[in-house]
């Protein structure tokens, strides 16, 4: 199987690209979501999230960027817990690299998915990675409390938590995003056409 891979040097490029509708601030820790605003993508879950720890006095804001069918019932769903204010929707974006080194989580909360690209990308542009226990998908990508964080697949108290210690332990998401970085290492392209070309150089020639 050759999986998913992604060119570093070509996201490093367009994450440099300035990014002006959204106002990042320095203090305000951000949590992001790059997905297709879709009922299986269960960013439900997150928003809801994001309102308890709001709540609990912890400061930060969501950033979703996507657009989809679900994007009326999410925006309701922020108007009912009172989070319209900290949850924006910046909808499609053809280059969504800038939102990503300029963020400080990266969360995939689908309780359906395949081998996320994404969640790569997230890793290759050391951000910190949050992701439900799925098979074949981001979940495969981490191992827990060493790359990144695992919450159980439709968890609200354990992506809630996981959220919580990214933003407290910084220094510990500091070491997880360098060790993600290197792990993710074998999908960038260049890296992975070097195995490909081996495994058939051996395949061939034995």
């Amino acid at each position: 199987m050759i999986p998913n891979s992604y060119d570093y040097e070509y996201l490093k490029e367009k994450s440099k690209e300035k990014v002006t509708d959204y106002d990042f601030e320095e203090d305000t820790p951000v949590i992001l979501s790059v997905s297709r605003l879709a009922k299986v993508k269960n960013i439900d879950l997150l928003i809801n999230a994001h309102a308890i720890l709001k709540k609990n006095g912890i400061k930060q804001r969501l950033l979703i960027v996507g657009d989809g069918e679900y994007r009326k019932n999410l925006e309701d769903l922020c108007k009912r817990l009172n989070v319209e204010n900290s949850v924006t929707f910046l909808g499609k974006k053809n280059n969504p690299y800038p939102y990503f080194i300029k963020s400080d989580i990266f969360v995939s909360a689908s309780y359906i998915e395949g081998f996320s690209l994404t969640g790569i990308e997230a890793m290759a542009l050391k951000v910190a990675l949050i992701a439900t226990d799925l098979p074949n998908a981001c979940a495969t990508l981490i191992k827990n409390h060493e790359t990144g964080l695992i919450v159980a697949n439709n968890s609200l108290i354990e992506l809630k938590n996981a959220i919580e210690y990214f933003l407290i332990h910084r220094k510990e998401k500091i070491v997880m995003e360098k060790k993600a970085y290197e792990k993710v290492q074998q999908y960038e392209i260049h890296n992975l056409n070097q195995i490909i070309l081996k495994f058939f150089q051996e395949v061939f020639i034995s």
